[in-house]
């Protein structure tokens, strides 16, 4: 078991039809884990600042990796990459 936590400064930079927001995830061997994420937005603006934090306790066998990442649903997302951290802990 295994304690992941990801921090990321984000960006909404489209305008569109409240159906833009963005998504902070854990990958599990490439895949979404557990559909386990962090949902930010849901505005009609550009240049939405945002804080994404997101932990979650994995379960990991020999050779199996987590990542972590942003994803838009609708428009556009950028984070701010010296203001995100992305760390793991062994439980046991």
């Amino acid at each position: 078991k295994y304690l992941f936590h990801f921090h990321c400064y984000l960006r909404l930079t489209t305008q569109d039809d409240d159906t833009n927001y963005a998504t902070t995830r854990f990958y599990k061997n490439g895949s979404v884990y557990e559909n386990f994420h962090n949902i930010l937005g849901y505005q009609n603006s550009g240049d939405s600042d945002q804080i994404g934090p997101l932990t979650a306790i994995i379960n990991l066998a020999v050779n199996d990796y987590v990542t972590a990442g942003v994803k838009a649903n609708s428009g556009n997302a950028e984070y701010y990459q010296p203001n995100c951290n992305f760390t793991g802990y062994l439980l046991g």
